[in-house]
């Protein structure tokens, strides 16, 4: 039972992290993206 338990939450935290960091990515691209058209502005 507590190693189940153990197993869930360290696929929960692994899913809260992947999450984390393509949002991170995404939100890196947006302004990246949106700084390049600026310069080309």
């Amino acid at each position: 039972m507590f190693l189940f338990f153990d197993i869930k939450i360290c696929y929960f935290i692994e899913i809260c992290l992947f999450f984390e960091n393509v949002v991170v990515v995404i939100v890196f691209y947006k302004s990246f993206f949106s700084f390049m058209g600026n310069i080309n502005m």
